[in-house]
């Protein structure tokens, strides 16, 4: 009686991709909602408050009349910088929980309210206030944060594949020199018998 093979085991390259995108999603979402915290434990008059705006200084001006201001206190981050980080971590997490992908449409259609909002001083005409800056801003960085999460499970996919080629590719012959290119070997191997054949 022929037997059947047995089926492959699935791949679980993908299932770890997206376990990194998440990962990677939820933590660009607790970044994004940390910048409201300050405020609201300034209100409190908790310590750390102080602690946490240094924390988001190396990546945003934090000027206090272009952030939210919940509390009446500006956060940690300005509105616009907000809006990408919250944008960000909402691509990331769609990615990894459905898979979305980006369309060139998308693109700039997610883009085009920022650029409108960043050019808007540089023409002359009057930007966005902090709300619509924010609200503006969610979109560009949704799409920036699939377009990361593309790039994430790509790098683990092919780590992955890496990974197998090494688990499944042929031993080398191991001698006194394994870690040797194969010409080192073999002139190392012809060294060592040549001087075994003349103590002979």
């Amino acid at each position: 009686m022929q037997q059947r093979p047995h089926p492959e085991a699935p791949d679980p390259a993908p299932h770890r991709s997206n376990r990194v995108v998440l990962v990677a999603g939820l933590l660009a979402l607790a970044f994004a909602v940390g910048a409201f915290l300050p405020p609201l434990l300034e209100a409190r008059a908790v310590e750390p408050a102080g602690w946490l705006r240094l924390l988001y200084a190396p990546v945003c001006h934090q000027l206090p009349d272009r952030c939210l201001a919940p509390g009446g206190l500006p956060a940690a981050a300005c509105a616009r910088c907000t809006g990408l980080y919250l944008g960000g971590a909402l691509g990331l997490l769609a990615f990894g929980l459905l898979r979305v992908r980006v369309r060139r449409t998308w693109f700039f259609a997610a883009v085009a309210p920022t650029l409108a909002d960043v050019a808007a001083p540089l023409l002359g005409l009057p930007g966005l206030s902090s709300l619509p800056r924010f609200v503006a801003s969610v979109p560009t960085g949704a799409v920036l944060g699939l377009f990361l999460g593309v790039a994430l499970a790509d790098v683990v996919a092919l780590a992955a594949e890496r990974r197998r080629q090494r688990t499944t590719s042929p031993l080398v012959p191991r001698g006194p020199f394994p870690r040797s290119s194969p010409a080192i070997r073999k002139l190392a191997h012809e060294t060592l018998e040549s001087d075994t054949g003349g103590n002979r």
